[in-house]
């Protein structure tokens, strides 16, 4: 949560706070901290992102910078967790279709194929209008919906 009480579920999901959630979900024990130069070496998610560049699961987004505080994408949270579930060979069955969405141009290039696995997998589906909303921001809620997908 954000507190000891509170969970803030609509609230947008850093992406520090993603990497930290997927560091504690591995059970990892990393004690290196980031060497991105806008993450700060006492933050709680500096050596969760740490774990996460050297194991191929983040790669920043250029300049050694990482945006920790930003709000995670949907493209961006959706080649994260691709990222995540291959380097642990968590294998899921695939459980749709995949369906072309109305805003699919809309999706980086890096992203596409992830999006489709997510989508395959029943881990991530549109919105309204069968939109994905690759720039939108995906709150804590639906990050957990996800990793409960995952744990199944």
């Amino acid at each position: 949560g954000v507190s000891k009480t509170k969970f803030a579920p609509n609230t947008s999901m850093t992406r520090g706070m993603l990497v930290t959630v997927l560091y504690r979900l591995a059970k990892a024990d990393d004690t290196e901290t980031s060497t991105f130069v806008d993450v700060d070496k006492n933050a709680y998610y500096s050596i969760p992102i740490a774990w996460a560049s050297k194991n191929g699961i983040v790669k920043g987004i250029g300049d050694n910078k990482f945006e920790p505080d930003r709000s995670i994408t949907r493209e961006e949270l959706a080649t994260i967790i691709v990222r995540y579930l291959n380097q642990f060979e968590i294998e899921l069955e695939d459980s749709m279709i995949v369906s072309t969405f109305v805003d699919e141009q809309e999706i980086a290039s890096y992203a596409k194929e992830n999006v489709k696995i997510m989508q395959r997998k029943g881990l991530m589906t549109g919105k309204n209008n069968n939109q994905f909303d690759p720039k939108g921001f995906a709150t804590r809620a639906e990050v957990a919906t996800l990793l409960m997908r995952i744990k199944k």
